[in-house]
């Protein structure tokens, strides 16, 4: 039996490549299209039905396209590293770099722009963050983003970011809220 110069597949004939096949171009570019609608639609995971680099089957970031399963594994391999205060304490501006590049996807420099943008000021009350930490340092200017399209809005202190998440960011709780406060000042 002679090898056919095409590969069936869910009885349809692909012509074979050289170097990859055509089928993981197509599955590549599949993969792609699903990253890029997760991202439309704002949902923080995708899937691409293809494997990692560690051959897991499981979710991926929107953002970074990182397997979930690879992020967990990550965690649990160096969980007494990440784990102990020491380590957090010493290395807590590189832990908060990397998780706000990994929800939200945003760099240290974009941070760091948005800061001076903002004048190290919320972007509500404009004013300077006095909340501290666990540690006793004052806190880091909290990410606000939109919970649906995941769009970073801008940097908000402790109190105004617990705030609008009590009123569950929804703009009309807000404006009676608003409206309740300037009645009751009259």
């Amino acid at each position: 039996m002679s090898q056919l110069p095409f590969e069936i597949i869910s009885e349809v004939a692909l012509p074979k490549r050289r170097g990859h096949s055509y089928i993981e171009g197509v599955e590549r570019k599949r993969a792609r299209e699903a990253k890029e609608t997760a991202k439309e639609n704002g949902e923080q995971f995708y899937c691409t039905g293809l494997p990692c680099r560690r051959n897991h089957y499981s979710k991926r970031y929107t953002n970074n396209g990182q397997c979930l399963d690879c992020t967990k594994f990550h965690k649990l391999k160096n969980k007494g590293k990440y784990n102990s205060r020491e380590y957090y304490r010493k290395n807590i501006n590189k832990i908060k770099a990397k998780e706000r590049k990994l929800l939200y996807g945003l760099t240290d420099e974009k941070y760091n722009l948005l800061l001076i943008k903002q004048n190290n000021k919320c972007a509500i009350c404009n004013q300077k963050e006095t909340a501290k930490s666990n540690t006793g340092k004052i806190r880091l200017l909290a990410v606000d983003h939109c919970s649906i399209t995941k769009q970073v809005r801008g940097l908000l202190c402790f109190s105004c970011n617990i705030g609008i998440g009590y009123l569950k960011h929804n703009i009309q709780w807000l404006r009676k809220a608003a409206d309740y406060l300037e009645a009751a000042n009259d």
